[in-house]
């Protein structure tokens, strides 16, 4: 049950990458919201998850792993409609996926901007929510010991 809690909180960028669309889209449509800034508040957003997530489990490893699956399991959806279906699905699945890295997106392209494609893009901001839960693990005194 402490697992699917884990689970649970990786959900969370779902709400932040739809409520991100809908400033876009809706009433900021004209107006450049400062994207670099909302991706430093996310991961340190989820570094606090990482830190708080030993109620859940005793070892941080676990929890990292625990608290990124949906991110992996996204990160993999993408990767296959990008790169075997070379589209996105158009439903719900489809529009979830690309949401879910929305608040990140802006600050991993600085990084993979050699590379000119979305899938590393991707990639880099999984690699980016991992290891800032993982340091947020780190931190804390409760696996420190």
């Amino acid at each position: 049950m402490k697992k699917f809690i884990l689970i649970l909180e990786g959900i969370i960028p779902f709400f932040i990458g739809y409520g991100m669309n809908y400033l876009i889209m809706g009433p900021f449509y004209n107006t450049v919201l400062p994207y670099k800034l909302i991706s430093i508040a996310f991961l340190i957003a989820w570094f606090f998850v990482g830190r708080y997530s030993y109620k859940f489990v005793s070892n941080k490893k676990v929890a990292t792993i625990w608290g990124n699956s949906v991110a992996l399991i996204v990160l993999l959806l993408i990767l296959y409609q990008e790169v075997i279906l070379g589209q996105y699905w158009a439903n719900q699945v489809g529009i979830a996926t690309q949401y879910y890295y929305l608040p990140l997106i802006n600050l991993a392209s600085v990084f993979t901007r050699m590379f000119h494609t979305m899938p590393a893009t991707y990639v880099t901001a999984f690699l980016m929510m991992c290891i800032v839960f993982y340091w947020g693990c780190h931190t804390n005194k409760h696996y420190t010991k």
